[in-house]
């Protein structure tokens, strides 16, 4: 059949995420014959990348058995990608953390940009796992301000942002940030169920400066729970002289979605 002899390759990295115990030993030794310039993780070896990476399966026997092939199960400490618990805890598996942390890896490190447990937004299990049982606190903060539910919001992790939610309010985790949660959830994806829980606590004044705000980027779905959950006005009247038109504001936006919405709420905006 047509295809039939079509091959793919994985690199090493790949590789051991996948739990590969021979592929990953026969790209392990090809690493080590690569010229140091054409290597992609200079300045650690095969092995030391096969651990690591590793970690990204979550399979507890095959990190030991990884763990056992390095002089230095701290390797990644002092790099800004982190150790192996930064893998591990991508991989989903709390048991897998539970035994790196016995094994004295330490979670934190001044040379990554993010507290660990930030790293286990992508899997509400693992976030419920150091918000309860590690006591990670929920008011820490990356280097940029983001907060654990700013960075959830941007990932799009609709299961964790849920359960931040339930955790600590809207208000406490402005409180926390440097932006109002709301808009990281406006600009990064159309999430209804989001924003409704984000809106609550907001004031009637932020409300309606939010909803001009979504409209500008077409977010419809925020618009619409703006206006239909919490009151805000697409009316005219509503409007500073000075400013554009909420109608002309969907329109600069680019979604049909979003001017459709404002017509058909508020007819008399033309």
């Amino acid at each position: 059949n047509e295809g039939e002899n079509e091959t793919f390759s994985l690199s090493l990295a790949e590789a051991a995420a996948l739990g590969m115990r021979d592929l990953t030993e026969k790209l392990v030794k090809e690493y080590e014959d690569v010229p140091l310039f054409k290597k992609h993780h200079s300045g650690i070896t095969g092995c030391q990348i096969a651990y690591l990476f590793s970690g990204l399966s979550g399979n507890v026997e095959w990190v030991k058995h990884r763990m056992e092939k390095v002089d230095d199960i701290h390797i990644g400490s002092k790099m800004a990608f982190g150790n192996i618990l930064r893998f591990a805890v991508r991989g989903g598996n709390p048991e897998l953390v539970r035994m790196l942390l016995a094994k004295g890896i330490q979670s934190e490190s001044k040379y990554t940009m993010s507290p660990l447990h930030h790293s286990s937004l992508n899997n509400v299990d693992m976030l419920r796992f150091f918000v309860e049982e590690m006591k990670c606190p929920l008011d820490s903060i990356e280097e940029d301000r983001m907060t654990m539910l700013d960075s959830a919001l941007l990932g799009r992790h609709t299961d964790s942002c849920l359960y931040l939610l339930e955790k600590l309010s809207v208000r406490e985790w402005s409180n926390i940030g440097s932006d109002h949660p709301l808009n990281r959830c406006m600009f990064m994806w159309n999430s209804p169920k989001i924003a409704a829980k984000l809106v609550q606590g907001m004031s009637k004044g932020d409300a309606q400066i939010m909803l001009r705000q979504a409209l500008r980027v077409g977010n419809h779905w925020v618009a619409r729970v703006l206006v239909e959950e919490y009151g805000s006005s697409l009316s005219p009247s509503s409007l500073s002289p000075t400013l554009l038109s909420l109608l002309e504001e969907a329109v600069c936006s680019g979604s049909l979605e979003t001017v459709n919405f404002v017509l058909d709420n508020e007819p008399e905006s033309i």
